[in-house]
């Protein structure tokens, strides 16, 4: 691409070598032909499968195909997923349907602790480090968690629908390329506290750390690390109460 930065899927695909092979790379994370044979048959016969049946197979089969996998999970229809040997779910998470997990080039993992629940149609996506979600954390509907150097949740948050964890940004200082074409960026590692309410709506950039029980309010977008026990709201957000 004419010497601009590129992520990491579009190195794979730029590397030499057959299609077939790019996207063992790319979707499975490696070579293996046994590795390809089982993801193809548990997408095509397993993934999609509606009701109690689809649940139950998806219970049996997926244990074979990612890191690890309780038997107790419960996964929805047509789960997404990348690199499934570096995903790991933990006893009685529960995914709902079209939710995708994607561990992308060097990204190290994404870990789901027990009863993690992630709603309908979310994203967790991790091109770099690990996402770790801690045990009783609720996932909303339409969410975005993304990790470019690591995304840590505590146990017993809840996370609203459409909140957007922003694992990376581009930088902008060329006016001559698209931002999209631009390097990465990235201030470090998100952490989340435990027990912390995110509402509705909420973006939250890479590197902020938000204290253990804070409370971030409905469409607030934040900017920086947010103390223990401390509310937050607004765009930029800030305090408004301490002592949650």
């Amino acid at each position: 691409m004419n010497g601009q930065e590129t992520g990491g899927i579009q190195r794979h695909l730029s590397r030499p070598g057959n299609a077939l092979r790019k996207y063992q790379q790319t979707v499975i994370g490696v070579d293996s032909w046994l590795a390809l044979v089982k993801y193809e048959f548990i997408e095509c016969c397993v993934t999609p499968v509606p009701g109690c049946l689809g649940r139950f197979l998806r219970s049996v089969f997926y244990p074979f195909l990612l890191a690890s996998c309780s038997y107790t999970a419960k996964i929805g229809r047509n789960l997404t997923l990348q690199q499934p040997a570096k995903i790991s779910l933990a006893a009685r998470v529960v995914i709902e349907d079209l939710v995708t997990l994607n561990v992308k080039g060097q990204g190290k993992g994404i870990v789901l602790k027990e009863d993690v629940h992630v709603g309908t149609k979310t994203i967790l996506s991790c091109p770099g480090g690990f996402i770790v979600i801690g045990a009783g954390t609720v996932i909303g509907p339409q969410c975005r968690l993304g990790s470019l150097k690591g995304l840590i949740v505590g146990h017993s948050c809840h996370i609203g629908e459409r909140t957007y964890l922003i694992g990376a940004a581009h930088a902008f200082d060329r006016l001559d390329l698209p931002i999209i074409l631009q390097p990465q960026t990235c201030r470090g590692e998100t952490i989340i506290g435990d027990q912390v309410k995110i509402g509705r709506g909420v973006t939250i950039l890479d590197g902020v750390r938000i204290g253990s029980r804070a409370h971030i309010a409905d469409g607030s977008l934040v900017l920086k690390d947010v103390p223990d026990d401390v509310s937050v709201q607004g765009v930029p957000a800030v305090q408004v109460s301490s002592g949650v």
